[in-house]
């Protein structure tokens, strides 16, 4: 899949790259984005100074919604749709 990772800080080291589609491991799942958002905190990080202890390469994205993908679907009602905040996990997508 594509994304955006910073490689290092600095908004010039937000870079696009290919990773593996993700896959769910115990006790967690796969959303499918269909919206996200970058914001303030987004940028506070790509200067250094949200997380100054960041380890790399790692995606910005604070805000986004999407559906449950795979076999955990049933965990969750409401036509699987979610919507939330992260802590810029290397592995979202």
């Amino acid at each position: 899949m594509k994304v955006f990772e910073y490689r290092a800080f600095g908004l010039e080291n937000l870079l696009p790259a290919e990773r593996d589609e993700p896959r769910a491991t115990a006790g967690a799942v796969v959303v499918k984005f269909h919206a996200a958002s970058l914001n303030y905190r987004d940028v506070l990080f790509g200067k250094g100074f949200y997380n100054p202890n960041a380890k790399f390469p790692a995606i910005p994205l604070s805000d986004g919604s999407g559906e449950v993908c795979g076999d955990r679907r049933e965990h969750y009602p409401m036509e699987n749709r979610r919507s939330g905040m992260s802590n810029l996990h290397a592995g979202l997508a």
